[in-house]
């Protein structure tokens, strides 16, 4: 597409952004090895080219760092906060409101450290946790709202990056008691806090003594769950049974009941980025 536009470009389009981020896009979904270091190539030359046409926008660095957060690069974590850093500073300086960050390329970050954990040397690890807990605090100098992803994979950082102890509960309770008075509670955070948080500290939050491992989402205080999106509280509403009635319908009676219409299934954002 570039070859055919600087060779006629009266005849052939111009390629843009949104033709990059297909690449990156492809890239990132990519199995190959060399998958994520194409796709930094890509986003790389879109930063250095200086074509306003091409220049990267919140979406194609979100598209690198989400690839990176899966990959077993070594120090991807750290990588993945320069390519966060080198995002705010274009946005700092060009103002482009493409840009303007949100949760999600901190969520990858937090994501890439978490992850770190898997075969990788401890002192590898300890940057991870550091390169996430300094992303935490940039993230809310930045007045950029932590959501229930970044709660959920800050809580999985711990869970994975920091032994068991006194340090490990104490910062994992005060994510979790953050979170709870942001009323983000949804299930990735209530799974991850069940793994970073002995289960008697879990206890003493809660006001039922059921056992942890029998409570549900639906059974956490209302509070804790006040700010999730409208669709994640009714999906954790307990389901009422109905009594049915032994009585047989007529033929009347079923055709005046409401045509089912088919539902198209989708994978929420924070399923997506649960297991990466």
């Amino acid at each position: 597409m570039v070859e055919e536009y600087r060779e006629n470009p009266n005849k052939h389009p111009a390629p843009n952004t949104v033709s990059y981020n297909s690449v990156l896009h492809a890239w990132s979904r990519s199995s190959l090895e060399s998958a994520v270091g194409r796709a930094e190539t890509i986003l790389n030359y879109m930063i250095r080219s200086g074509n306003r046409a091409i220049a990267p926008d919140l979406y194609s660095f979100t598209t690198v760092l989400n690839a990176l957060a899966k990959s077993k690069q070594p120090k991807k974590a750290e990588k993945a906060r320069e390519y966060l850093d080198v995002m705010l500073q274009m946005h700092a300086s060009a103002k482009q409101s493409s840009l303007r960050p949100t949760q999600v390329p901190f969520n990858a970050v937090f994501n890439a450290a978490a992850f770190s954990a898997l075969g990788t040397p401890e002192e590898e690890q300890r940057m991870a946790l550091k390169t996430a807990v300094e992303t935490f605090s940039l993230m809310k100098r930045l007045s950029v709202n932590p959501d229930m992803i970044s709660y959920g994979n800050m809580l999985k950082v711990v869970a994975n990056l920091v032994p068991k102890g006194k340090t490990r509960t104490e910062m994992a309770l005060q994510l979790f008691q953050a979170c709870c008075n942001d009323g983000l509670v949804g299930e990735l955070v209530w799974s991850e806090a069940r793994r970073a948080l002995p289960a008697k500290t879990l206890t003493e939050l809660l006001p039922t003594r059921k056992p942890i491992s029998a409570i549900k989402i639906q059974d956490l205080p209302n509070s804790w769950k006040k700010s999730l999106p409208k669709d994640r509280r009714m999906h954790m509403k307990p389901i009422k049974q109905k009594t049915v009635e032994n009585k047989t319908n007529t033929a009347e009676e079923k055709r005046k009941e409401p045509v089912r219409r088919f539902r198209n299934i989708a994978e929420q954002s924070y399923q997506s980025g649960r297991d990466i």
